[in-house]
């Protein structure tokens, strides 16, 4: 879903979207238009599309008006294991550090 709303927002730089940069033309994201179409798989698909798409707007709507966040796991004054590789640290490398 992230990559779909990525691709679908406009560039600051290019004016246009990812989207329209590769396909040549902005796709539909959301199929709200009913082409009538004498084909019926094609109708139960879309019917089914529909549907999904209806469950998950409920879904992530009721995730939403929730309010829950989690509960801190950590507490002030915990000992916890620090991965440094996204730490700024006032030497260039391991190699150079104290110990």
């Amino acid at each position: 879903m992230a990559t779909v709303v990525h691709n679908d927002h406009i560039n600051a730089t290019l004016g246009i979207a990812p989207s329209e940069i590769l396909l040549g033309y902005q796709p539909t994201l959301h199929p709200d238009q009913n082409v009538p179409s004498s084909n019926q798989t094609v109708e139960q698909r879309m019917e089914a599309l529909h549907q999904k798409r209806a469950q998950a707007i409920a879904a992530i709507n009721k995730v939403a008006n929730q309010g829950y966040t989690p509960e801190g796991q950590f507490k002030e004054g915990d000992q916890v294991w620090l991965e440094a590789t996204n730490l700024k640290l006032p030497y260039h490398t391991p190699k150079l550090a104290p110990r």
